[in-house]
């Protein structure tokens, strides 16, 4: 019960802070600056500002989209507290609708969007291409589209030369050439030639003609057989000492791939399972390089059908992952293999390889003369990748703009982005923002037009000669090819942080527009350094994945560069979840991210209800969580949940975020920022961390009073290495000049380690615990220094905390309610401002310290007391709204779980109800001026409460309790709850009846753009935005998640609900 007391203690300070706070800002009296900055911020947390409100991705499915709609949607989102939109259009298991991507019609609906935008106050942004990733169009041609780099070899003898090269493979009937290099054959690729393999298959129709002809874009499908693992085998005449496998163009991601070897071709022996390295979306390759493995024969097993574009055994040692080296595959450059040392005989020299390029005829034939002996002639050129933007429109389909040719980004710029920036600037000036590219999802890249004459101004290294590492040659040596790709990969990532993001920000800044950019996905550039280029940075984060994974780069380069808000798509989610969203459910997911970094939070996702007659309507296939205007908890409890939200990222934005580390995460591209659920493992308990890139590293900081100091104030106490590899010459000098400043630095490549180094140096963590810590995040804003605190466990915990504030005193404020309290505490010797909190499971505060600020007298302890007044277990009315079904009131009636029931009408019920019932408050009760509660024990899923006519809230997440003492009178009180469950139990009863709406739901996903289109066309009532026919079933969907045996959800005010009373 106490528990419930501090809670609605904290609603009812909510109105007395208000009150206060905005009479203090409204005169022109002047107290020190610190205090009424404290005043305006209490009186902003109890009513955040409108710039603080949570923002939604607004899905537009399949081209399903009505005026009448848009504008239900756009109202219903103003109604509870949503800030704006990021409008986006995707084609992926819904039905087609009737509006075309970029027709007239379309554009003529976009326009609308940003009008409804401006009349309802809500900001108005849009993704920049059909599709949630990335940037790409039908207008987009093979010239202007990502482009790879590609090869054909042969070896041949000296002499004269008269030979037609092989055209290397080509997509998109794309090609050029690039040189024509030849070098003397190595020992492995002689071996090769002169041993070649008999190469058999378990699959009869696997067309081993196709896969071993050096073109790695024609590609078989390879099925197994039954249970067990199919396979392509190589045998040869005698044992031969393998070093390399490659697999290119895997159309699978999860197919397991296994090494075997043989004596006598029968009995078999694993040898190893290799990992795939992905270079587009739906494609995948295996490039080894290993010791040598000595066998007659070998086996390539697969164990379930996938495409293969090209497979072979070699006895060269070639350089493992050459893809991932190039930037063509995605690692990370310092996950990228360490290469096997290669026997000199396999290991070519620069002086012998030889420019042939002028000796080839425009249809590729060879004529020149070369000295005796065998060679290897190479014929690069380059084409395009064929990636394309992803689950678009059949209309909005087209190839993915080069990411390292600026202009190609204008001809996609000049052909989308620009119309419609516009249009929606002509009808909504103050509404529109900004433009957002989501995360990169389109693959590699590592060439361009012109790459080689760019590099060599960059570098001045002529890249022909270093031509055959992309074909996983080594040259000189293996730390010279190694060095060669490092220089590649980090001019890969310079080109399209300058020509794609980078020009992408630039336009928009042109604009007076924000650009959004979530900077991360499997590419080939650096994600703290495209995040700087981003006027608001953006991560993601999913529910039921416990690694917050994508957040920590936005969060870091917001933090370092100077970057108020830093955002995130917030609360995706797999089909798991669907209909079993809710407020309570979503609230513990997104206190994580506050305390990852995020002040900013864009839902994933409010799909568009074309359709204003059908509940629960449109939904996004199987993806993310659903925000929904149908859904039944969303006008109160969605709006009080958004409040919460407005509170805290209003609180989160204040000063600067403090952290103790800075991770230099250096400058071997691709370079990634870890993310902290793994990486904090390995700091004391209460150190936190910011990745820092390595231009801020070198150029943007300085060393002050034994601290990393950055140009907007973040100050780091420590700099941790995290890598075992050494850091470049100038890192590494970096560095040593600060831990000769005095600044501690981990050497992690030395063997050191974060926690050694951060207690031998001295340094205390912000707040620590002889037990156990909650999460929380921390920023400094002038004196005053702001704690979020979240308990992030399934069980009420008591902390007993330090924190360490420079003997500062503190309130709490509680984010539910908007109230706030003194803290009980104390200030020891040793520079601890000692607290003791209770939080229930997943409950979170704000603690703020300041220096005018001061603690409640005593320890704390003097809790008052609270006595029952009313247990209100029997004699409710309970009143089902008829417009989710034909429920018949009850009355007289105790609390019961709707799902027990045994009528069938109230046990399927989705929608709301309200509960009525009365009770006694006494004049001498009133005269104790008591604070007077109601807690509603178990509810699903929210409730809203009114006491004799006047609205108090609504409680949707623990412990479901509320003052409301200001609506009591002495006498009998009438008390109404209204209550919202959600669609589960009607869906699932809708289920079990015949369906009339003529809708087929599609039930395709996959990688490949044919695997996510739709087969069909959306039904004529829907589309034309009428009533669905007449039948039995009360719901609709465009994706059906239940089925009529599964079992119900809890639904329902399920109690107990008590009034109590406590003293003031």
């Amino acid at each position: 019960m106490i528990e419930v007391a501090e809670a609605v203690f904290g609603f009812r300070r909510a109105c007395i802070a208000a009150t206060g706070a905005a009479l203090l800002v409204g005169t022109s009296a002047s107290p020190a600056w610190a205090q009424a900055d404290l005043d305006r911020l209490q009186a902003e947390f109890v009513e955040p500002p409108a710039d603080a409100r949570p923002w939604t991705w607004f899905h537009v499915m399949s081209g399903n989209m009505t005026r009448e709609g848009i504008t239900k949607d756009l109202e219903a989102m103003e109604r509870v507290g949503i800030g704006g939109i990021v409008l986006f259009h995707v084609t992926q298991g819904i039905s087609y609708g009737p509006v075309k991507f970029n027709s007239p019609e379309h554009l003529e609906l976009i326009e609308h969007v940003a009008a409804e935008c401006e009349r309802l106050g809500l900001k108005f942004s849009f993704h920049n291409a059909d599709g949630w990733s990335s940037t790409g169009g039908p207008w987009v041609t093979p010239e202007q589209s990502m482009k790879r780099l590609v090869w054909s070899e042969t070896v041949v003898e000296g002499g004269a030369v008269s030979l037609g090269l092989r055209k290397p493979g080509t997509v998109e009937d794309f090609y050029r050439d690039i040189a024509v290099i030849a070098y003397p054959s190595l020992a492995g690729e002689i071996a090769d030639q002169a041993n070649p393999a008999a190469v058999t298959s378990s699959d009869r129709h696997f067309d081993l003609d196709r896969v071993t002809d050096g073109e790695i874009f024609t590609q078989s499908m390879f099925t197994a057989a039954g249970d067990e693992p199919g396979w392509v085998q190589f045998s040869y005449d005698r044992a031969v000492p393998i070093r390399g496998l490659s697999v290119r163009n895997i159309g699978e991601r999860d197919v397991k791939i296994v090494l075997q070897t043989s004596d006598d071709g029968v009995n078999f022996q694993k040898v190893r399972e290799f990992k795939k390295t992905r270079l587009l979306r739906a494609e995948w390759e295996i490039d080894e390089s290993f010791a040598p493995i000595d066998a007659r024969h070998f086996r390539v097993t697969f164990d379930h059908k996938a495409l293969i574009g090209e497979i072979a055994l070699s006895q060269l040692a070639s350089v493992a992952n050459g893809s991932g080296h190039s930037g063509m595959g995605y690692v990370p450059g310092n996950k990228l293999p360490v290469q096997v040392a290669p026997p000199v005989a396999d290991v070519l020299s620069r002086d012998a390889i030889r420019d042939l390029t002028r000796f080839v005829d425009e249809d590729g034939r060879l004529q020149t003369t070369l000295p005796s002996g065998q060679w290897t002639v190479m014929r690069f050129g380059y084409t395009s990748t064929g990636a394309r933007n992803v689950n678009p429109s059949p209309e909005g389909n087209g190839l993915e703009v080069d990411k390292f040719d600026a202009s190609a980004f204008g001809v996609h710029y000049d052909a989308f982005i620009a119309p419609v920036i516009k249009r929606a600037k002509a009808v909504a000036p103050r509404a529109t923002t900004g433009v957002m590219i989501d995360s990169y999802e389109v693959g590699g890249q590592n060439w361009t037009a012109g790459y080689d004459s760019q590099f060599q101004q960059a570098y001045g290294i002529d890249l022909k000669g270093w031509l055959p590492i992309y074909a996983g040659r080594f040259i000189s040596s293996s730390a010279a090819t190694t060095g060669m790709f490092a220089k590649i990969r980090s001019f890969n990532a310079r080109l399209i942080n300058d020509n794609y993001y980078g020009e992408f920000a630039r336009l928009m800044t042109e604009e007076g527009l924000e650009s959004l950019i979530q900077p991360y996905g499997l590419g080939p550039f650096d994600e703290l350094n495209v995040a700087s280029a981003a006027s608001i940075p953006a991560g993601e984060f999913w529910v039921r994945r416990d690694d917050l994974s994508n957040l920590n780069g936005a969060v870091s380069a917001a933090r370092i560069y100077g970057k108020p808000v830093v955002a995130a798509e917030a609360f995706t989610a797999v089909w798991d979840d669907n209909w079993f969203f809710d407020p309570a459910f979503g609230k513990k997911w997104g206190d994580r991210a506050w305390i990852a970094g995020v002040n900013q939070f864009f839902f994933h996702r409010f799909a568009h209800q074309a359709n204003t007659h059908v509940m629960p309507g449109m939904t996004m296939n199987r993806w993310g969580s659903h925000f929904d205007r149908t859904q039944p908890w969303w006008d109160k409890g969605g709006a009080a949940w958004f409040t919460y939200m407005a509170r805290g990222q209003h609180m989160l934005r204040q000063g600067r975020a403090v952290s103790d580390v800075a991770m230099a995460v250096g400058s071997n591209s691709p370079v990634t920022c870890p993310q902290k659920s793994e990486a904090s493992k390995h700091l004391p308990a209460g150190v936190d961390f910011d990745c820092i890139d390595t231009p801020t590293l070198l150029d943007r900081s300085s060393f002050v009073d034994g601290a990393l100091v950055l140009p907007n104030g973040a100050t780091y106490s420590m700099i941790w290495w995290p890598d075992d590899r050494v850091p470049s010459a100038a890192e590494i000098a970096r560095l040593e000049a600060a831990s000769r400043a005095g600044v501690p630095v981990v050497f992690g490549h030395r063997g050191d380690t974060p926690t050694q180094v951060f207690n031998a140096a001295g340094l205390k963590p912000r707040v620590s615990s002889p037990s156990g810590l909650p999460s929380f995040t921390h920023r400094k804003s002038g004196s005053a220094d702001i704690f979020f605190v979240f308990n992030d466990s399934e069980h009420g915990k008591a902390f007993d905390l330090c924190f360490r504030v420079s003997g500062k005193q503190g309130e709490e404020w509680h984010p539910v309610t908007g109230g706030s309290q003194k803290l009980a505490g104390s200030v020891d010797g040793n520079g601890c401002t000692n607290i003791e909190l209770g939080l229930a499971a997943h409950e979170s505060r704000f603690l703020v310290f300041d220096e005018t600020f001061s603690f409640e007298p005593g320890d704390g302890a003097n809790a008052t007391d609270v006595q029952t007044l009313a247990n209100l277990d029997r004699g409710w009315s309970i009143s089902f709204d008829p417009a989710y079904g034909d429920v018949k009131n009850l009355t007289g009636t105790g609390l019961f779980d709707w799902s027990k029931s045994d009528d069938p009408e109230i046990h399927h019920f989705s929608g709301k109800a309200t509960y009525r019932n009365s009770f006694e408050v006494t004049a001498d009760s009133l005269e104790r001026s008591p604070l007077i509660s109601v807690s509603l024990g178990h509810v699903e899923t929210v409730a809203s409460v009114r006491v004799n006519g006047q609205e108090l809230g609504t409680v949707w997440t623990a412990p479901y309790a509320i003052d409301i003492s200001s609506a009591i009178s002495k006498g009998r009180n009438t008390i109404e709850i209204e209550v919202a469950n959600l669609w589960v139990n009607r869906l699932i009863g809708d289920a079990a009846l015949p369906d009339t709406s003529g809708y087929v739901p599609e039930d395709n996903i996959g990688y490949r753009p044919e695997e996510n289109l739709p087969k069909r066309d959306m039904v004529g009532w829907y589309s034309s935005n009428q009533p669905p026919p007449p039948g039995p079933r009360r719901t609709f969907a465009t994706h059906y998640f239940q089925k009529p045996d599964d079992p119900l959800t809890p639904s329902g005010l399920i109690g107990p609900v008590t009034v109590t009373i406590q003293d003031k």
